[in-house]
């Protein structure tokens, strides 16, 4: 299901401008790609998902939790999904992407042999976080999908994060909800201001 007022961005990242020669500069594949065995890595094309208007980044990250250590995904995609490549390189995942043919980008992700290393204290992504009365804040609005989503999730990984946090957002985040409960968060929207949508996220007992 879509949910309302869908931006025309891109969710996983965003298409390069018309005109862009998208295999320039590209990098020889490292030798774990050129080794790869394609019959026992995981495979993923979101190609059909966006066709459909979907946000296939729940999907996405399904297939990746079910990776073993060590093992490879393959994604095909319309456009570099940057924003994915770089969350999942902050959790150790080895990368690499090519551009066999115009609108078509491959992506190789390596799970690595044992547990991510430890992550420095994530960046903001571009979104305003900011405290009062000891409550967080995160402003998401202007940032392209799924970085909303991404740093919200930064945010609330945070040691330093607190029991409540005040989401602000341009459109309620549908996609978010269901990852908001994985985590043991509870959702809730509340007043704004006017063109708004507001929330509190709170820490389950």
């Amino acid at each position: 299901m879509v949910p309302p007022r869908v931006t025309a961005e891109p969710p996983i990242g965003r298409a390069p401008a018309e005109g862009t020669d998208v295999g320039a500069g590209a990098m020889a594949p490292p030798e774990w790609v050129r080794t790869l065995d394609r019959a026992a890595a995981a495979s993923l094309d979101v190609r059909p998902i966006l066709a459909e208007g979907r946000d296939p980044f729940a999907k996405i990250m399904a297939v990746v939790t079910e990776i073993a250590p060590g093992a490879a995904l393959v994604l095909d995609a319309p456009f570099d999904p940057s924003p994915l490549r770089r969350l999942l390189a902050g959790k150790g995942f080895a990368e690499h992407a090519e551009c066999p043919a115009p609108g078509h980008w491959r992506v190789y992700f390596r799970k690595p042999q044992e547990g991510p290393p430890p992550e420095a204290p994530a960046a903001s992504g571009g979104a305003r976080i900011w405290c009062e009365a000891e409550v967080a804040h995160i402003d998401v609005r202007g940032l392209d999908a799924p970085e909303p989503m991404l740093a919200i999730l930064r945010l609330l990984e945070r040691p330093d994060c607190g029991a409540s946090v005040i989401v602000h957002h341009e459109r309620e985040p549908l996609f978010l909800y269901s990852e908001l409960a994985e985590r043991g968060w509870r959702h809730e929207v509340v007043a704004g201001e006017l063109g708004e949508v507001r929330l509190l996220l709170t820490r389950a007992a």
